[in-house]
């Protein structure tokens, strides 16, 4: 064997082992990449789930209702109204307007 073909035939060997090791890296990251969106999926999924949980729309669907003033903040206490207020009721299907007409 001539020199010129040792060389090329040495060159063949490594170029097959290069592109060898190529596709087992591609493989790798391809598995990588699977597993890894997989995991952001679980994550994202149980995110959800947990926003789902205390969303104020589904504490409405439980039943309960949200009490707006005229500027739309949230009442908390009856404190923050009086006789003659316009208050708006926020349910799980819609809401409506009321006045205050007494107040304990």
């Amino acid at each position: 064997m001539t020199t010129a073909r040792i060389y090329q035939s040495s060159a063949l060997q490594r170029f097959g082992k290069y592109e060898d090791r190529l596709v087992n890296t591609l493989n790798s990251l391809n598995s990588q990449i699977k597993n890894l969106i997989g995991k952001k999926k679980l994550m994202l999924s149980s995110v959800h789930s947990n926003l789902k949980a205390i969303s104020p729309l589904a504490v409405l669907d439980r039943g309960y209702a949200i009490v707006m003033n005229e500027n739309g903040r949230a009442l908390k206490s009856t404190k923050d109204l009086k006789v003659g207020d316009t208050v708006t009721t926020r349910l799980a299907d819609g809401g409506f307007s009321s006045n205050v007409s007494e107040k304990d």
